[in-house]
């Protein structure tokens, strides 16, 4: 007979982050922190605006995370953009 492995704390954690970061909650808080990133990160200078990071944030936001994003540009009075 073999023996279980027990999942250590951290692990158990884990797995609880990635089924939280799944579901609609997960998902709607994951969009806003994206919008909210894009947006301060497009208010930097030009020299210091990180455009590759803002690109892939905009990519993850339109093919994953659009609900908590579109929320997001709501509450700010803007059309739902990306």
């Amino acid at each position: 007979m073999q023996k279980r492995k027990t999942k250590t704390p951290e692990i158990q954690i884990k797995e609880q982050a990635c089924e939280f970061a799944s579901s609609t909650r997960g998902q709607f808080i994951i969009g806003k922190a994206l919008a909210v990133a894009v947006e301060t990160l497009s208010k930097l200078p030009s020299e210091r605006r990180p455009s590759s990071d803002i690109d892939d944030m905009k990519y993850l936001i339109d093919h994953l995370f659009q609900m908590g994003a579109v929320c997001h540009a709501l509450e700010n009075g803007e059309g739902a953009k990306s």
